[in-house]
């Protein structure tokens, strides 16, 4: 049986109209997640921190498609938890005529390709975002109402029965991210390079230390942390005398209260801010959403950092001229940078080395530059920053400036303790986590591709459910 083809003009209706947002009133925020994954709470906001007071208010049941981000899925219906909650006017309400069009039959057609193609397809040129005119004109099969029941059954029996794969995959991937951590985990704690010690002290090598760094130990005595950080001190006990560093506040001991696990021989408990020589915060730009192109100047977004790997594409365009002390804020290959504010908590502290960067990019207001002393390896401080206990440290002392915005000060990144061993021993941990993360990420994208596959199962699914009478249906 072939169904007949209306454009969603037919069934949905755009609802228009705004309210005004009241200061002394606590609003519900919607977040569209992008790839068809639905609308979920964004976060609960007072009415004085909502800076654009005209909003839309959803219903439950709503379809709603975001202006800029429905090519890459950004569509979906309101759940009742929902009801009530705002919006901007940059996505789109629709109301559904539930007298043609049952609202679990589109929702069905919305996670095939069937609606998908057709927005990429209007999307084609370089303009990102989409009209409510455009949504309307789209084209969806339309069977009876009691037809639609049967095909909206029959997906859902099918996604039960494909839910039990799906869920061991992501069992695996949770397994995997527990590993992930583990590494990390073992190699602060000195656990992975305990061969590496022994061998170190058989061998015996003739000098260790780090260039031009100051007086290299001798073969019968090897740099250890302990060593390491009395010459990191010295040293900048004399950049100071000479005028060269800023004397800054003195750290607090360090607490066994501090020390979350014992080290082993060789290694120190120290803060981060005794072996930096200096820190340094971007500055707020006023951007455009686009990212730069080819030798424009862009900002980096948060996004750039808060995966653990720095992303140069997530930037924003910086449309004004430069000047020379703005040019001290942009981003060059090998600086560790580190987030101090973010929406979410578990992002505030991120940072990330700088592998490589090949566009012209400027640090923002919510991330600061480390530079550290010589003999601190910068991806061992890294995979320091990123391991459990230290998410933990920054869990407890990140404080909340607003609903919206959570914060760590210098100060207390500053703070922060951390395990130094020699820098021997600092570029060893780096290299073995290294080889062992490449092995989890071979296993993490035979993960991925497996729930790929499964999506794609998914796709033929959800064609099998417009199967009537043992008839395709041609449109898909």
């Amino acid at each position: 049986m072939t169904y007949k083809t209306v454009p969603l003009g037919e069934v949905l209706r755009q609802r228009k109209g705004s309210i005004t947002i009241d200061d002394s009133a606590d609003y519900k925020l919607c977040r569209v997640q992008l790839h068809r994954k639905g609308v979920v709470l964004r976060q609960i906001q007072k009415g004085v921190e909502i800076r654009t007071k005209k909003q839309q208010v959803c219903k439950a049941g709503d379809f709603i498609v975001a202006e800029m981000d429905a090519k890459v899925g950004g569509y979906g219906f309101i759940p009742a938890e929902l009801d009530g909650a705002i919006v901007s006017s940059h996505y789109y309400l629709f109301e559904v005529n539930e007298s043609k069009l049952l609202p679990a039959y589109l929702q069905v057609l919305t996670q095939t390709d069937y609606i998908q193609s057709q927005i990429k397809a209007t999307g084609s040129t370089n303009y990102a975002s989409i009209r409510p005119h455009e949504v309307l004109e789209l084209t969806i099969p339309l069977p009876s109402p009691e037809e639609q029941q049967i095909i909206v059954e029959h997906y859902q029996l099918a996604k039960e029965k494909t839910r039990v794969i799906i869920d061991e995959l992501q069992a695996q991937q949770t397994l995997l991210t527990k590993l992930r951590q583990a590494i990390l985990q073992e190699a602060v704690q000195g656990k992975l390079t305990a061969k590496w010690r022994g061998s170190s002290k058989e061998n015996q090598p003739v000098t260790q230390g780090v260039p031009d760094s100051g007086p290299v130990r001798t073969a019968t005595q090897p740099e250890t942390g302990a060593d390491l950080l009395a010459r990191i001190r010295a040293e900048k006990a004399e950049l100071i005398r000479q005028g060269k560093l800023r004397k800054e506040k003195p750290l607090p001991p360090i607490t066994d209260a501090e020390k979350p696990f014992n080290l082993p021989e060789g290694w120190v408990w120290c803060r981060l801010g005794e072996v930096k020589v200096l820190s340094e915060a971007g500055k707020s730009f006023l951007c455009n959403e686009r990212s730069c192109q080819g030798e424009e100047w862009g900002v980096i977004k948060m996004s750039a950092i808060s995966s653990g790997k720095f992303i140069e594409t997530e930037n924003k365009y910086y449309r004004d001229s430069l000047s020379e002390s703005l040019l001290a804020n942009k981003i060059v290959e090998a600086d560790f940078l580190i987030t101090r504010a973010s929406g979410s908590p578990e992002l505030v502290g991120r940072s990330v080395v700088v592998s490589s960067i090949n566009k012209n990019l400027l640090l923002n207001d919510k991330t600061i530059r480390y530079v550290f002393a010589h003999g601190v390896e910068s991806n061992y401080i890294n995979l320091v920053n990123n391991s459990d206990f230290v998410r933990a440290y920054y869990r407890k002392t990140v404080s909340a400036t607003s609903t919206t915005m959570k914060n760590i000060t210098r100060e207390q990144i500053n703070s922060l303790s951390i395990p130094l061993p020699s820098y021997a021993e600092q570029q060893s941990i780096v290299t073995l986590v290294e080889r062992l993360l490449q092995q989890v990420n071979r296993l993490e994208a035979e993960n991925k591709q497996q729930q790929e596959e499964v999506g794609r199962l998914m796709q033929a699914v959800l064609r099998e459910a417009f199967v009537i009478n043992n008839k395709f249906q041609e449109e898909f």
